[in-house]
């Protein structure tokens, strides 16, 4: 457990070291905008409030998908690129 807890660590501190600017406050909007509407779900709402926050979330959640999986490929084709660049060549 505390293995892949040190493990996770060092994948976030990796992360964040390859996250420019404004990926990084794009995405930290993001989470506090899904806490803010976490927040607001659990209030006293009317059930159509209820619904437009969680089709927020959701298109929240896909943007910072995006956000993320652009990040991973990025990182990984720049580091599993072979010398002449084909990715399809072992």
């Amino acid at each position: 457990m505390t293995n892949e807890i040190f493990d996770n660590a060092i994948s976030l501190s990796r992360l964040l070291w390859i996250m420019g600017d404004d990926p990084f406050n794009r995405l930290l909007a993001i989470t506090q905008d899904l806490l803010r509407l976490a927040k607001e779900h659990g209030d006293f709402v009317l059930p159509e409030r209820r619904q437009a926050i969680r089709a927020e979330m959701e298109r929240l959640r896909v943007e910072r998908s995006e956000i993320l999986g652009v990040l991973f490929f990025v990182n990984k084709w720049d580091n599993d690129k072979p010398p002449n660049g084909d990715p399809q060549q072992k």
